[in-house]
């Protein structure tokens, strides 16, 4: 019983705890992306369907999180969770290349698309 008083005493201190000494890596990263996608042409007046590859932008990497018991709270536990997050944003016009008139010929040219992209992530506590 003292060996398991002991163990949670340490836990709590931080002793155990292995995440405490790993450094957090979120970062900004690249991937291409195959899309099917519909959007009404305001030139044309008609619906278009487009399909291709795309390069987006994504956060990726794995932020310190923590439970230790606890017996201050109701489930036994005191948790803190991290997460990797965008911390900005901004819209991105992609083209997308190969067009055609829902239910119609194919277009020469490419229509363009506006995506929300991260610039930057970053370590945030998670939501729920």
């Amino acid at each position: 019983m003292s060996f398991l008083l002991i163990l949670l005493l340490c836990a709590a201190n931080g002793v155990l705890v292995r995440s405490r000494n790993e450094r957090e890596r979120c970062s900004l990263s690249e991937k291409h992306m195959h899309v099917n996608l519909q959007k009404f042409d305001s030139d044309r007046g008609q619906m278009v369907s487009c399909r291709g590859q795309i390069t987006v932008s994504y956060c990726e990497g794995s932020c310190r999180s923590r439970t230790i018991p606890s017996v201050e709270t109701f489930s036994g536990f005191k948790k803190m969770c991290r997460c990797c997050f965008e911390s900005s944003t901004q819209t991105v016009r992609v083209p997308v290349p190969h067009c055609r008139i829902v239910g119609g010929r194919h277009l020469q040219h490419a229509i363009y698309f506006d995506i929300k992209q991260p610039t930057a992530c970053s370590c945030a506590r998670c939501q729920s």
